[in-house]
Protein backbone atom coordinates (compact mmCIF):
# COMPACT_ATOMS: atom_id res chain seq x y z
CA UNK A 1 0.00 0.00 0.00
CA UNK A 2 2.73 2.16 1.18
CA UNK A 3 4.68 1.15 -2.59
CA UNK A 4 0.98 2.87 -4.57
CA UNK A 5 0.86 5.49 -2.26
CA UNK A 6 4.71 6.89 -3.04
CA UNK A 7 4.07 5.97 -6.87
CA UNK A 8 0.67 8.32 -6.71
CA UNK A 9 2.54 11.12 -4.73
CA UNK A 10 5.32 10.88 -8.09
CA UNK A 11 3.18 11.02 -10.56
CA UNK A 12 1.17 13.94 -8.98
CA UNK A 13 4.91 15.17 -8.75
CA UNK A 14 5.70 14.94 -12.25
CA UNK A 15 2.20 16.56 -13.14
CA UNK A 16 2.28 19.86 -11.41
CA UNK A 17 6.12 19.90 -12.00
CA UNK A 18 7.12 18.27 -15.52
CA UNK A 19 10.98 18.62 -14.97
CA UNK A 20 10.67 15.57 -12.22
CA UNK A 21 9.89 12.88 -14.96
CA UNK A 22 13.47 11.80 -15.28
CA UNK A 23 13.88 11.70 -10.93
CA UNK A 24 10.44 10.34 -10.27
CA UNK A 25 11.14 7.48 -13.21
CA UNK A 26 14.63 6.39 -11.73
CA UNK A 27 12.83 6.40 -8.15
CA UNK A 28 9.89 4.40 -9.19
CA UNK A 29 11.76 1.84 -10.43
CA UNK A 30 14.67 1.93 -7.53
CA UNK A 31 10.95 1.48 -5.14
CA UNK A 32 9.72 -1.38 -7.42
CA UNK A 33 13.09 -3.02 -6.93
CA UNK A 34 13.27 -2.41 -2.81
CA UNK A 35 9.86 -3.93 -2.53
CA UNK A 36 10.65 -7.18 -4.89
CA UNK A 37 13.85 -7.73 -2.94
CA UNK A 38 11.96 -7.03 0.65
CA UNK A 39 9.10 -9.41 -0.27
CA UNK A 40 11.36 -12.08 -1.47
CA UNK A 41 13.64 -11.85 1.83
CA UNK A 42 10.44 -12.24 3.53
CA UNK A 43 9.12 -15.35 1.73
CA UNK A 44 12.54 -17.06 2.94
CA UNK A 45 12.80 -16.00 6.36
CA UNK A 46 8.95 -17.23 7.21
CA UNK A 47 8.65 -20.90 7.15
CA UNK A 48 6.23 -22.98 4.96
CA UNK A 49 2.50 -23.01 5.36
CA UNK A 50 1.24 -26.24 3.58
CA UNK A 51 2.86 -28.80 5.83
CA UNK A 52 2.06 -31.68 8.14
CA UNK A 53 2.61 -31.01 11.84
CA UNK A 54 2.40 -32.87 14.87
CA UNK A 55 -1.54 -32.18 14.72
CA UNK A 56 -1.99 -34.30 11.63
CA UNK A 57 -2.39 -33.93 8.11
CA UNK A 58 -2.67 -30.44 6.19
CA UNK A 59 -5.39 -30.03 3.27
CA UNK A 60 -3.66 -28.96 0.02
CA UNK A 61 -6.47 -28.68 -2.02
CA UNK A 62 -10.32 -30.08 -1.97
CA UNK A 63 -11.18 -31.35 -5.62
CA UNK A 64 -15.06 -30.33 -6.30
CA UNK A 65 -18.14 -32.75 -6.29
CA UNK A 66 -16.04 -35.65 -4.05
CA UNK A 67 -16.78 -36.53 -0.67
CA UNK A 68 -14.64 -34.14 0.83
CA UNK A 69 -16.09 -31.08 -0.98
CA UNK A 70 -19.71 -32.43 0.44
CA UNK A 71 -17.86 -32.50 3.87
CA UNK A 72 -16.96 -28.64 3.47
CA UNK A 73 -13.27 -29.02 4.36
CA UNK A 74 -10.99 -26.38 3.07
CA UNK A 75 -7.70 -25.75 1.92
CA UNK A 76 -5.33 -25.35 4.50
CA UNK A 77 -7.34 -27.29 7.48
CA UNK A 78 -5.58 -30.20 9.56
CA UNK A 79 -7.04 -33.54 9.05
CA UNK A 80 -6.84 -34.92 13.05
CA UNK A 81 -8.60 -37.89 13.11
CA UNK A 82 -10.26 -40.47 10.85
CA UNK A 83 -13.17 -42.69 12.23
CA UNK A 84 -11.85 -41.52 15.88
CA UNK A 85 -7.81 -42.69 14.98
CA UNK A 86 -5.42 -39.59 15.34
CA UNK A 87 -3.19 -39.64 11.95
CA UNK A 88 0.20 -37.85 10.82
CA UNK A 89 1.23 -39.89 8.26
CA UNK A 90 -0.73 -40.87 4.85
CA UNK A 91 -0.30 -44.74 5.41
CA UNK A 92 -2.16 -44.20 9.10
CA UNK A 93 -5.22 -42.15 6.78
CA UNK A 94 -5.47 -45.13 4.50
CA UNK A 95 -5.46 -47.54 7.37
CA UNK A 96 -8.20 -45.30 9.28
CA UNK A 97 -10.36 -45.54 6.41
CA UNK A 98 -10.75 -49.11 6.00
CA UNK A 99 -11.74 -49.31 9.14
CA UNK A 100 -15.21 -48.34 8.05
CA UNK A 101 -15.26 -48.84 4.61
CA UNK A 102 -18.51 -47.58 4.22
CA UNK A 103 -18.45 -44.20 6.68
CA UNK A 104 -15.90 -41.67 7.30
CA UNK A 105 -15.90 -39.41 10.30
CA UNK A 106 -12.98 -36.99 10.85
CA UNK A 107 -11.93 -34.51 13.24
CA UNK A 108 -10.49 -31.37 11.64
CA UNK A 109 -8.89 -27.80 12.52
CA UNK A 110 -10.26 -25.54 10.91
CA UNK A 111 -8.54 -22.65 9.78
CA UNK A 112 -9.34 -20.90 13.37
CA UNK A 113 -7.75 -23.52 15.16
CA UNK A 114 -11.19 -25.04 16.70
CA UNK A 115 -12.10 -28.25 15.90
CA UNK A 116 -14.92 -29.68 13.71
CA UNK A 117 -16.64 -32.63 13.35
CA UNK A 118 -17.71 -33.94 9.29
CA UNK A 119 -18.96 -37.29 8.30
CA UNK A 120 -20.01 -38.65 4.85
CA UNK A 121 -21.13 -41.99 3.51
CA UNK A 122 -18.68 -43.38 1.44
CA UNK A 123 -20.01 -45.37 -1.76
CA UNK A 124 -18.37 -48.33 -3.54
CA UNK A 125 -16.92 -46.73 -6.56
CA UNK A 126 -16.16 -43.31 -5.40
CA UNK A 127 -12.31 -42.34 -5.09
CA UNK A 128 -10.87 -44.09 -1.77
CA UNK A 129 -9.11 -40.39 -1.15
CA UNK A 130 -11.89 -38.58 -0.20
CA UNK A 131 -11.15 -36.15 -2.80
CA UNK A 132 -8.43 -34.38 -0.80
CA UNK A 133 -5.13 -33.17 -1.94
CA UNK A 134 -2.70 -33.66 0.97
CA UNK A 135 0.35 -31.20 1.16
CA UNK A 136 3.82 -33.00 0.66
CA UNK A 137 5.71 -35.17 3.16
CA UNK A 138 9.30 -35.90 3.25
CA UNK A 139 8.27 -38.95 0.75
CA UNK A 140 7.26 -36.89 -1.76
CA UNK A 141 9.31 -36.95 -5.21
CA UNK A 142 7.87 -33.98 -7.05
CA UNK A 143 8.58 -30.73 -5.70
CA UNK A 144 9.30 -26.92 -6.93
CA UNK A 145 12.76 -25.73 -6.55
CA UNK A 146 13.41 -21.90 -5.22
CA UNK A 147 15.29 -20.29 -8.72
CA UNK A 148 18.97 -19.71 -7.04
CA UNK A 149 19.16 -16.33 -9.73
CA UNK A 150 16.98 -12.92 -9.07
CA UNK A 151 14.17 -12.32 -11.00
CA UNK A 152 13.95 -8.97 -10.52
CA UNK A 153 14.83 -6.31 -13.17
CA UNK A 154 18.42 -5.68 -11.89
CA UNK A 155 19.35 -8.93 -12.36
CA UNK A 156 17.86 -8.74 -15.92
CA UNK A 157 19.30 -6.06 -17.03
CA UNK A 158 23.18 -7.25 -15.80
CA UNK A 159 22.05 -10.89 -17.49
CA UNK A 160 21.23 -8.93 -21.10
CA UNK A 161 23.98 -6.36 -20.56
CA UNK A 162 26.43 -9.57 -20.49
CA UNK A 163 24.96 -11.10 -23.17
CA UNK A 164 24.63 -7.63 -25.40
CA UNK A 165 28.41 -7.16 -24.47
CA UNK A 166 29.41 -10.70 -25.06
CA UNK A 167 27.87 -10.68 -28.81
CA UNK A 168 29.42 -7.57 -29.91
CA UNK A 169 32.57 -8.70 -28.64
CA UNK A 170 31.88 -12.13 -30.77
CA UNK A 171 30.52 -9.61 -33.87
CA UNK A 172 33.93 -7.57 -33.59
CA UNK A 173 36.23 -10.64 -33.59
CA UNK A 174 34.69 -12.11 -36.84
CA UNK A 175 34.90 -8.69 -38.55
Amino acid sequence: MLYGIFVLLLSGLVHVWSAAVVPAAVLMVAAHEALVYWSRKQEMAGSPYFVHDQRGLRILGVIPNTSAANMGLLAGEIIHKVNGVQVRTKAQLHESLQVNPAYCKLEVINLDGQSKFVSNPLFSGQHHQLGIILSPDEKTLTYMEMPDQSTHLWAYLRSSSRQLFSGASKSSKEA
